[in-house]
C-alpha cells in the first residue's frame, strides 16, 4: 500500500482541524443512514490508512468498534501514543491493508486520501471489498490528478508529470527525493474505471457541508472558500465539472 511517507515529515501537527474531522465523519455516517438499515451505534468500522488516528478517534464516539490500519511505523506509533493518552478503544494495526486478515466483516470502511499512495491499488481495494459485509459502505475521498496544485507537496502541475520529471521537480524544489509515495492519484474518468472493477454500486457525492470533501475543503481564506462554493454549485449543475474539481468524494456499496 503506502511505500514511503515523505509527505508525513512535512505535515504540521494538527493539519486536519476538528471542524473538518467532525464534518467528514458526520457526512460518512449520514450516508450510512441513507443506505443501510443498520444502526450507527452497531457499526463496525475500518479506517484504511488511518495515519495517527484522527478520524478513528472521532468515529469511535458514535459506533460499536473502530479498527485502524496504518502501514507506516512512525505514524502508527504516534496513533498508539495518542490512544493511550485518550484511553481510546480503537484497535490499531501496523500492516498494509493487503496483509491484514481477520474473520471480522465491516459495515463501514473509510479511505480518506489513501488511494493516491497505493502502488497496487487494485489489490488493495480488492482486499477492502473482501473485508466488507454485503451492503457495507465504503467512503472514499481522493485528490484529482488533474488539479493544478498537487495536494501533498503543493507544487504546481507535479501530478501531471512523468515519474522521472516529477522526481527531479521534487529534488529541485527541496521537497524530497521522490514523488513515488503520493503519485497514484486518478482522474474522474480513472476513478470510474477503477471502481467498475469491483462488486459494488458507487456514486460521486457532493457534500452537504463545504467543510467536507477532499481533505482540507472548508479551510483557507475567504477567496478559497468562495471558490469551493462555486465549484460545488457547478458540480450540482453537471457531473462534467468533477473533471476539474480539486478532489472526489465517492461512496461504494458492496453488492
Amino acid at each position: 500500500m503506502i511505500i514511503e511517507q515523505n509527505y508525513y515529515k512535512r505535515r504540521s501537527k494538527g493539519t486536519v482541524s476538528e471542524r473538518v474531522l467532525g464534518a467528514t465523519v458526520q457526512e460518512a455516517l449520514r450516508l450510512v443512514k441513507e443506505n443501510s438499515p443498520k444502526k450507527i451505534s452497531q457499526l463496525v468500522v475500518l479506517d484504511v490508512g488511518c495515519g495517527s488516528g484522527e478520524y478513528s478517534f472521532v468515529l469511535e464516539r458514535y459506533v460499536k468498534e473502530v479498527v485502524g490500519i496504518e502501514p507506516y511505523l512512525p505514524v502508527y506509533e504516534k496513533a498508539i501514543k495518542e490512544k493511550k493518552k485518550r484511553k481510546s478503544s480503537v484497535i490499531f494495526v501496523n500492516k498494509k491493508i493487503e496483509d491484514f486478515s481477520t474473520r471480522q466483516k465491516f459495515d463501514l470502511v473509510l479511505s480518506i486520501t489513501t488511494i493516491e499512495h497505493m502502488p497496487e491499488s487494485k489489490k488493495s481495494f480488492r482486499k477492502i471489498f473482501n473485508l466488507m459485509n454485503k451492503g457495507g459502505l465504503l467512503f472514499v475521498t481522493a485528490p484529482n490528478k488533474l488539479w493544478p496544485f498537487e495536494a501533498h507537496y503543493h507544487l504546481p502541475f507535479l501530478s501531471w508529470l512523468p515519474a522521472k520529471w516529477a522526481n527531479k521537480y521534487m529534488q529541485l524544489t527541496g521537497r524530497g527525493e521522490t514523488y513515488e509515495d503520493s503519485s497514484y492519484s486518478l482522474t474522474y474518468r480513472g476513478m470510474k474505471k477503477f471502481f467498475n472493477q469491483f462488486p459494488c454500486r458507487y456514486k460521486f457525492i457532493v457534500p452537504e457541508s463545504a467543510k467536507v470533501g477532499y481533505l482540507g475543503c472548508g479551510e483557507g481564506d475567504s477567496l478559497y472558500k468562495l471558490g469551493l462554493k462555486i465549484g460545488i454549485r457547478l458540480i450540482k449543475t453537471s457531473p462534467f465539472f468533477w473533471n476539474i474539481s480539486k478532489g472526489f468524494v465517492l461512496i461504494a456499496i458492496k453488492k
